[in-house]
C-alpha cells in the first residue's frame, strides 16, 4: 500500500545548538521511580505512539518491577 501524500520534511528544523542550549538551561530532573508512585501498588503509562512505552519509560518501569 502506497502513501497518499510524499512524507517531505521541508526547512532545516531547529538548530542542535538551541536544543543543547535549552537543555544547559532546563536541565531533566532526576527522580527515583518510586518516590513517583509513592504509596500506589498501580502504575498507568499512557503512550500516544507504539512503543512510546518502552521507548520512554523502559527504566521507570524496569524499576518499578524489581521485587521491593
Amino acid at each position: 500500500m502506497d502513501a497518499v501524500n510524499d512524507r517531505a520534511i521541508l526547512g532545516e528544523g531547529t538548530p542542535e545548538s538551541t536544543w543543547q542550549h535549552g537543555f544547559r538551561c532546563h536541565p531533566t530532573p532526576v527522580n527515583n521511580a518510586a518516590d513517583l508512585v509513592r504509596d500506589s501498588r498501580t502504575i498507568h503509562i499512557v503512550a500516544p505512539h507504539p512503543d512510546d512505552e518502552i521507548l520512554g519509560c523502559a527504566g521507570i518501569i524496569r524499576q518499578l518491577a524489581r521485587p521491593g
